[in-house]
């Protein structure tokens, strides 16, 4: 990293860490807004995508609107997650208004190895810090790519440290393998429960879509007994954001493998359209739309 990018990306973290949360959120939606009236053809390429997340008869301003907060949310994700990041348990309680923290707390008690499961929703790269932030051991997994704001953040938290690679080549079985032993040991580890898979993977439905996502985390559940805990931190109107923690996840190891795994997803995608059909802006397009179409996901 040069110490141009190094300076740049230091300044930008000292900024969002110390602004109020809902200005940093307000600001991106304000420059959403302002290039949806200077660039119509921008607008109407982001409306057009975010169209199948609305409910029928959805208005134009109820689309304008959808489009600025997706924006904002897939911004922050993307790039950094200073607004939060070292910031006091009491503090983040306030600001997430969290909803199911009982149920990391009842496998916390129970010295449990746990599957956190992320999806490609809302502030999805802050789910990870803050839990770590919150005291709970989870170790995140590996980003394709990260900014260089988010490289550092991820450095000074010791995060980088606590990261799982992703197997390169012919590693995967090795790798399950080692995340199936750290969690018979008690670790907690971070998997993502929605890429595609659309030859091998498994089948679901959501929000009136057939979807097929890989069974990574679901056979991990499957052979380790251990729980799998959905969780999101979801950007809301009115720029405040929310924790939710869904109960946890059991593949039943005596159905057959097929048949318990299935349930086991559903139950997931269950979850997830409980709470994103009342927000869709929090559905990251570049997953979601090539999912619900049938399309495989870049």
């Amino acid at each position: 990293m040069s110490p141009r990018v190094y300076l740049k990306s230091v300044a930008r973290i000292a900024a969002q860490r110390w602004l109020p949360v809902k200005w940093s959120f307000k600001a991106s939606a304000l420059a959403s807004r302002i290039k949806v009236r200077l660039q119509p053809e921008w607008r109407e390429r982001r409306a057009a995508r975010m169209r199948p997340f609305l409910p029928a008869g959805a208005s134009e301003r109820d689309l304008e609107e959808t489009v600025c907060l997706s924006w904002t949310a897939l911004k922050f994700a993307l790039r950094s997650y200073a607004p939060v990041y070292h910031k006091s348990r009491g503090w983040l309680l306030k600001a997430l208004e969290p909803e199911g923290l009982q149920h990391l707390e009842e496998v916390r008690r129970g010295g449990r190895g746990a599957i956190i499961l992320g999806t490609h929703a809302g502030l999805y790269s802050w789910v990870a810090p803050i839990l770590r932030q919150l005291g709970y051991p989870v170790r995140p997994t590996q980003r394709k790519s990260v900014t260089s704001d988010m490289f550092l953040l991820m450095k000074w938290d010791g995060a980088l440290s606590a990261l799982l690679p992703y197997p390169a080549g012919e590693e995967g079985v090795l790798h399950f393998k080692r995340l199936h032993d750290l969690i018979r040991a008690g670790v907690w580890i971070q998997q993502t429960g929605d890429y595609g898979d659309l030859e091998k993977g498994l089948t679901g439905r959501f929000m009136g879509h057939d979807i097929r996502c890989r069974r990574g985390p679901w056979s991990l559940g499957r052979a380790t007994g251990a729980p799998i805990l959905p969780v999101l931190v979801l950007l809301n109107r009115d720029f405040s954001f929310k924790l939710l923690v869904s109960p946890p996840i059991y593949v039943d190891g005596e159905a057959p493998a097929e048949n318990g795994t299935r349930r086991a997803f559903q139950t997931y995608l269950d979850f997830l359209e409980q709470h994103l059909s009342r927000r869709p802006w929090n559905l990251s397009r570049t997953i979601w739309e090539k999912l619900m179409a049938g399309e495989e996901p870049e």
